[in-house]
């Protein structure tokens, strides 16, 4: 008996919440987001003042359909499939829950709904085809700068640190350097390097600088004029400093790879903005960074 009594309060509590408020959603709107085999785990929609906005679902979020005799069905969002005007999916059962897929002649739909409740939560709709299309044409160009031509990689090894006896700095990422005249790098980003020089930016860009109170400035140096390089630690709260006269420096020549690139563009999902990534050397090799409001982060 307890079993039972105990079994319907976890059927209770993974209950969702319904609230007054409706999410709605035009039938056009929802044969473009359902025609597709992958899950959807965000949908655009109107909230209750009638403002486009994404939806960020889980997977008891409900989609209700109501049918042209004004008839409804719950089912569970995240299992729609829209196939050649059928629509495809579970059935919202509290206690009695189930796999079984059913099928509804999509043209009988006479709208659809998705009840407000507080296991989701909304963000500010963006174009994600335009998005996308943007951050493809930005690395697309940046792509183009890799086809041809050769770059100049710095190594520094030793034979005294068996955990880095190899140290690979490229044109195009970022480092934290220091060198012998007191000069720093946080996240410096490495503009050129030729056959005995180094040329990097004090910080990842303007702003992260600006933040700092200090501006943009381009720094030249002989390979011999670096002390050391600072590698972020597991956990992210120290850096592993490498004192650099203890290594030896070349260089090697290598072609472009565009298939490997040290940095390039994503879209964020939640807002649509185009941001650029580059690489950042950590004790533990290479981590992607950005810039945002300022701050980097990864």
């Amino acid at each position: 008996m307890q079993s039972k009594i105990f079994l319907i309060f976890l059927l209770i509590l993974s209950t969702p919440v319904l609230s007054k408020g409706v999410y709605t959603m035009t039938k056009d709107d929802f044969a473009k987001q359902f025609d597709k085999s992958n899950p959807v785990e965000k949908v655009y929609c109107q909230n209750k003042t009638g403002k486009t906005v994404w939806l960020h679902c889980n997977n008891i979020t409900l989609l209700i359909l109501t049918f042209n005799d004004n008839s409804t069905v719950k089912l569970m969002l995240m299992t729609i499939k829209l196939n050649d005007g059928v629509v495809e999916g579970v059935k919202f059962n509290n206690w009695v829950p189930s796999s079984k897929v059913f099928k509804y002649n999509f043209n009988e739909v006479k709208y659809i709904t998705i009840p407000e409740t507080p296991q989701e939560f909304e963000s500010p709709y963006f174009n994600a085809d335009s998005s996308s299309a943007l951050s493809k044409h930005k690395n697309d160009s940046l792509e183009n700068l890799y086809t041809s031509g050769n770059e100049i990689v710095l190594l520094f090894t030793t034979s005294k640190d068996s955990r880095h006896d190899t140290l690979e700095i490229i044109e195009n990422a970022c480092y934290h350097l220091s060198f012998k005249n007191g000069h720093k790098t946080e996240f410096g980003v490495v503009q050129k390097i030729t056959q005995d020089s180094i040329y990097i930016t004090n910080y990842f860009n303007s702003n992260v600088a600006l933040k700092n109170n200090k501006r943009l400035e381009l720094f030249g140096f002989l390979f011999s004029d670096i002390e050391e390089i600072r590698l972020l630690k597991s956990g992210g709260f120290s850096n592993n400093t490498i004192h650099l006269s203890e290594y030896n420096w070349s260089t090697k020549t290598r072609l472009k790879n565009p298939k490997h690139l040290p940095y390039w563009y994503t879209v964020h999902s939640m807002n649509g903005s185009v941001n650029l990534y580059r690489l950042w050397r950590t004790d533990r090799g290479y981590s992607a960074i950005k810039e945002v409001d300022g701050h980097t982060t990864w």
